[in-house]
């Protein structure tokens, strides 16, 4: 899967070696998704743990799907302008009009159009099993709050 992209740099950003919070780098070049070091407390819970897991795994899942998609979409893309641009090529060769070296808007709106409608299932899919993830990562995010207000509750008490 070569990426047609060639205008996007990569980024080689590392995070901190130590880290005091989440760390949050610049854009990955295929995905598009930031980069994301999710910090570790000292004394982390089973279920904090759990949580942290849930976010990384999201955001696997996310800079897989993006990857691809957008992967799928510039490979699309370059084969639709080529095509439509040597038909106006053969085209121009009959009729002696000069062939512009890009679409227009309109007929780009085409590609953009079919693109959506092709991928329509694979959006749906992936927005359904992103609200999913987001809805369990709330529901823990939520419980671990609420570890976080006993244990400190706790430790009030035994001072």
């Amino acid at each position: 899967m070569s990426n047609v992209r060639k205008d996007k740099q990569k980024f080689k950003s590392k995070p901190p070696e130590k880290l005091e919070r989440d760390w949050v780098g610049p854009p990955e070049k295929d995905s598009n998704m930031r980069q994301i070091k999710f910090y570790i407390p000292e004394g982390e819970t089973a279920l904090q743990k759990k949580f942290r897991m849930l976010r990384q795994d999201t955001l696997d899942f996310n800079n897989k799907f993006w990857t691809k998609h957008n992967d799928d979409f510039f490979r699309e893309k370059e084969l639709f302008v080529k095509t439509k641009l040597a038909k106006k090529k053969v085209e121009s060769d009959i009729t002696d009009i000069d062939v512009p070296s890009k679409l227009t808007p309109e007929e780009m709106s085409i590609f953009y159009r079919q693109f959506l409608n092709e991928n329509f299932r694979k959006n749906v899919k992936y927005n359904g099993e992103w609200y999913r993830r987001n809805f369990s990562l709330f529901a823990l995010s939520m419980r671990v709050f609420l570890e976080k207000m006993k244990l400190e509750l706790l430790n009030k008490v035994k001072k």
